[in-house]
């Protein structure tokens, strides 16, 4: 038996059949006029509007119910916020006679009042100016952690010989609380890794870790053309695993925990707990290959933008840094879908011209023109390229003319 709330009218007509034909009323005292625009009449529909709205509102709760129920039901609670990470590199401005300790835990302020903490000691070694990178983790959870590179400066507390701080690259990693729709997709994912020894399970699996990993995806390189060399027919999966970092082989914490999830595991108590990988399957973790595209725009503003260029040309950054941080493993970055990021990124930003190209190509000359073509980061002469994602380039490189420009590069129509 379901349930579906009642209109207005419906409502409108029960109660004038109920008020005109009360059994228990004598007909003297039953309401003598319930025509449209009757004082009686619009008492009626007055109650009945309050009676549709309640059956809506517990309509719209029994729905509700049902679908958290089923949430409830396999313990799949929201995914709670995460902390943004990066690194910093602290400088001295004269070079110390002896090592300078940077405490773990001193606190570091980015933009908009956002406090960092260093996770590890640093140090400056005697007769250098600068540390090596000392790895940051924000006080707060939120997308409010992913600040730009260099944009972490100032110590909350002055450190002995330390007079300058910098973060050389964005922090990442930052997120809310999991929303109703993301967790509807992650849900759907995880019923289809119901069934073990899928590539969804695999990939399931990978995302299913506690420390870090941003994304994951199965290939079976046996059914490339052409199949790469060493490959068997059949029985290899390769599992891209993103952890989030720039570094060209995977993190040995991620490593063990995904490959404890495919290939299973005995729990404290002793029970075993089944992988995810398929019986007779063999599952080779590979560090997800990140490609560094340059991207340039030339950008056309609306009357008055111009004054604001430089807070401006922050928004263009930080909108294609947040569309690349969205690429999928093999996704191919889509010219229009850029183009509307960048767009959107500033009320006075009217049109955007765009050009973008792999770290490893030519810089395009200025004259070149604008190409809207997508770019594809796997190449077939490269089999694991299949399992990379572009990251935004951000910092100095050669630009068109042979001298150092700074990419993104953003340039006034």
């Amino acid at each position: 038996m379901s349930f579906t709330p009642r209109s207005q009218q419906e409502v409108v007509d029960s109660l004038l059949a109920f008020a005109s034909s009360d059994p228990d009323v004598s007909a003297g005292v039953l309401p003598s006029d319930l025509n449209v625009g009757s004082l009686e009449r619009a008492h009626l529909e007055s109650v009945a509007l309050l009676v549709e709205e309640g059956e809506q509102r517990m309509a719209m709760a029994v729905v509700s119910a049902i679908s958290e129920s089923c949430f409830r039901a396999f313990g799949f609670d929201f995914l709670p916020p995460q902390k943004a990470s990066g690194g910093v590199v602290f400088t001295a401005f004269s070079a110390p006679v002896a090592d300078v300790t940077i405490p773990s835990g001193s606190q570091l302020l980015g933009p908009s009042g956002t406090v960092f903490e260093t996770t590890a000691p640093g140090v400056i070694l005697a007769g250098q100016l600068t540390s090596a990178n000392v790895p940051i983790l924000c006080t707060v959870p939120g997308v409010v952690g992913n600040v730009a590179q260099d944009s972490i400066t100032r110590l909350v507390a002055p450190i002995a010989n330390v007079d300058m701080v910098t973060n050389s690259s964005r922090t990442m990693g930052g997120a809310d609380i999991e929303s109703a729709d993301a967790r509807a997709v992650r849900f759907a994912a995880f019923l289809r890794t119901l069934v073990r020894g899928t590539k969804e399970a695999l990939e399931f699996a990978a995302l299913s870790a506690s420390n870090g990993v941003w994304d994951a995806r199965t290939v079976e390189p046996f059914m490339m053309d052409p199949r790469p060399d060493g490959v068997p027919y059949s029985g290899l999966v390769w599992l891209f695993v993103d952890d989030g970092s720039d570094a060209t082989i995977l993190d040995v914490g991620v490593s063990s925990e995904v490959t404890k999830l495919v290939e299973g595991y005995v729990d404290q108590t002793g029970l075993p707990v089944p992988g995810y990988k398929g019986a007779g399957t063999r599952v080779e973790l590979k560090k997800v290959p990140r490609t560094n595209v340059m991207v340039r725009g030339t950008i056309s503003l609306r009357p008055g933008g111009g004054a604001r260029w430089g807070e401006i040309q922050t928004a263009l950054s930080n909108a294609a840094a947040s569309y690349f941080d969205r690429l999928r493993i093999g996704e191919k970055a889509s010219y229009q879908t850029l183009v509307t990021f960048l767009t959107s990124s500033d009320p006075d930003v009217s049109e955007c011209d765009l050009s973008f190209w792999k770290y490893t190509d030519s810089p395009l000359a200025y004259d070149s023109a604008l190409s809207a073509s997508d770019l594809v980061f796997y190449s077939p002469s490269i089999p694991l390229s299949v399992g990379a994602r572009g990251v935004l380039f951000s910092g100095a490189a050669l630009g068109p003319l042979g001298s150092p420009v700074t990419y993104p590069e953003w340039r006034l129509a």
